[in-house]
């Protein structure tokens, strides 16, 4: 297999490296064959924190991983912190650090250089071994000038409603370059081209390089194989007040570093889905867990699965912190979700709806799967419904008063799916055998309508998972 060298460039990308270096990890290529080289420049976050502690779980897997780190110009960092706009200085700064991982990579006689940016979350695990495979994101067309212009292809192409492998005329965040090629010899970023005089910009000067130097960008949108979030304007989103806290339910996929369920004993602040296969006898009886008799799931009448406990202790860790730390109110959101448009907006206008016409409510869905299609509307309001018999847990916005009747019902001696155990809280199961089991039954539940999330991929589609039905059941006595 062909030597692969890896550069990323890291400035202040703590938010998404776990992602990033997931699906670093998922990649279906011989890492022995793999050369990465991180460049941590002028970072104020906790990006350095994180790489550290993924090499040292993964030095002896890559035929080499270099880890280089630059703190000598914090101060300017902070001024373009709060500046938010990049300057000539900055740019010229960024093509010398690209520079340098290019020749690095030429250096280690790779026989490909894979350019990503830390941003870049790769979903597919056969991305690599298919890029290399084809020898080969994107702009359609440049102007003379070098900036973006938007060719008559561009949105068919991004959308993939025609597929294949296209000259375009440049890509960035993530590209491969064939480093056997002998013309690949005369491309880079620094120093700049001679007789240029177009923006001081690494990507323009890069892709003009590759122009002069009679090499064709492609386009291989032939698979699905990531995102790479788009940037946005700062802007105070309404939601980081005393009255609302945000906890992420970080599923098992997305983790570079598993926990173990005893962090959950230790009531350590985690808030992530447990991997099934670190769960044992010996935990579950200190957690004192046993499943609801006569509980069987209503699909497929078989005892809870691991990756449901995992799940459900997940939630219950969250709504226990929530009372020991005294918040409020908090939103619980599971990673693998899709955001419908306008949601920091509609979100806000809902939860106002809620406070002014069901004062005392508890929980309020954003995101579930609807069982009935008789439900109620809230009266007076808009956007809210009162939930019968629902599915999932995608996201909820939860009150303090909800997190109390929650965990005073101690479930975990009675445990069923969390997604079964919520609608059976608000009096709405058709299981009325489980219902008497669980006294009082007085949660106040509402609905968003529309709702406004919904998952990223549904079962049987392509690159779906789930570390709920992909474990093993657990029989607990």
């Amino acid at each position: 297999m062909p030597t692969l060298c890896i550069g990323v460039l890291i400035r202040n990308k703590a938010h998404t490296l776990p992602y990033f270096l997931n699906g670093l990890e998922q990649q279906q290529y011989p890492t022995k064959r793999i050369i990465l080289i991180f460049y941590v420049d002028n970072t104020i976050d906790t990006s350095e924190l994180i790489l550290n502690a993924w090499i040292q779980c993964n030095q002896k897997k890559y035929h080499k991983i270099i880890l280089e780190v630059d703190k000598s110009n914090t101060s300017q960092l902070e001024y373009e912190n709060v500046n938010k706009m990049w300057t000539v200085n900055h740019y010229q700064h960024v093509i010398k650090l690209r520079q340098k991982l290019l020749d690095k990579a030429r250096d280690l006689w790779a026989n490909f250089y894979l350019s990503i940016d830390a941003d870049v979350i790769l979903m597919n695990s056969l991305t690599i071994e298919h890029l290399i495979n084809y020898y080969s994101n994107f702009w359609g067309a440049m102007s003379e000038e070098g900036y973006y212009v938007r060719s008559e292809h561009y949105f068919d192409l991004l959308k993939r409603h025609i597929q294949g492998v296209y000259p375009v005329a440049m890509v960035h965040s993530i590209f491969l370059v064939n480093l056997q090629y002998y013309q690949s010899e005369l491309i880079g970023y620094n120093p700049a081209l001679t007789n240029y005089d177009g923006p001081i910009d690494d990507i323009i000067i890069f892709s003009r390089s590759v122009q002069r130097a009679g090499i064709d960008f492609y386009l291989d949108n032939t698979q699905f194989y990531g995102y790479f979030p788009s940037p946005v304007d700062e802007q105070d989103l309404g939601l980081y007040s005393d009255d609302l806290n945000n906890a992420w339910l970080l599923r098992e996929q997305d983790l570079f570093v598993h926990l173990r369920l005893q962090a959950i004993i230790d009531q350590e602040d985690k808030h992530r889905v447990l991997p099934s296969e670190y769960l044992t006898i010996t935990q579950l009886n200190q957690l004192e867990i046993q499943q609801l008799p006569g509980y069987a799931d209503p699909y497929h009448n078989r005892s809870l699965k691991l990756g449901e406990i995992g799940c459900f202790l997940s939630h219950y860790n969250i709504w226990n912190e929530m009372i020991t730390n005294g918040y409020n109110r908090i939103l619980i959101l599971e990673d693998d979700l899709r955001f419908a448009p306008a949601f920091i907006r509609n979100l806000n206008k809902i939860i106002k709806e809620a406070d002014e016409n069901v004062i005392n409510w508890d929980l309020l869905y954003i995101g579930r799967k609807r069982m009935s299609k008789s439900e109620k509307r809230v009266p007076n309001t808009t956007s809210l419904a009162y939930p019968d018999y629902t599915y999932w847990t995608l996201g909820y916005v939860l009150n303090r008063s909800g997190a109390i009747k929650l965990i005073n019902q101690k479930p975990l001696q009675k445990l069923i799916a969390v997604d079964e155990y919520l609608p059976i809280m608000f009096n709405k199961h058709p299981r009325k055998d489980w219902l008497i089991k669980f006294e009082p039954r007085d949660l106040i539940a509402l609905s968003a309508e529309p709702l406004l999330v919904e998952p990223q991929r549904y079962t049987g589609e392509e690159l779906y998972i789930s570390d709920t039905e992909d474990s093993d059941i657990f029989h607990i006595i």
